[in-house]
């Protein structure tokens, strides 16, 4: 009979329908999968990227403090050098004065 042949049409073009529209559905969920999984792994190379990062500012702040206390050594160095030149120049002074008391007092005995 005819209509049970339209019937039957219809039934068929509905679980066609049915079919396709699971079909796409997967493809939606396959596509969705595939994104998820790219911005996983690109969320994976930001974190190693500011992990490194992170390292890298570690690493910067160990050299300044590495800089800083090598510049108080020198400071303290040129503070010892500083103090050295004036006692030098001291002792320069006293042997200088020393050694004209001993020729004024050599004169002052040849002068006798």
């Amino acid at each position: 009979d005819r209509r049970t042949v339209e019937l039957a049409e219809r039934e068929m073009a509905a679980a066609i329908k049915a079919i396709q529209t699971a079909e796409l559905e997967a493809v939606k969920e396959e596509d969705a999968a595939k994104r998820l999984a790219v911005l996983e792994g690109l969320q994976a190379a930001v974190n190693a990227r500011e992990a490194a990062l992170d390292e890298i500012l570690a690493l910067t702040h160990e050299r300044e403090s590495a800089c800083a206390a090598r510049e108080i050594q020198l400071d303290a160095g040129e503070g010892t050098v500083k103090r050295m030149t004036v006692d030098m120049e001291k002792r320069d002074a006293a042997m200088g004065a020393h050694a004209a008391a001993v020729a004024a007092r050599d004169r002052a005995g040849e002068a006798r």
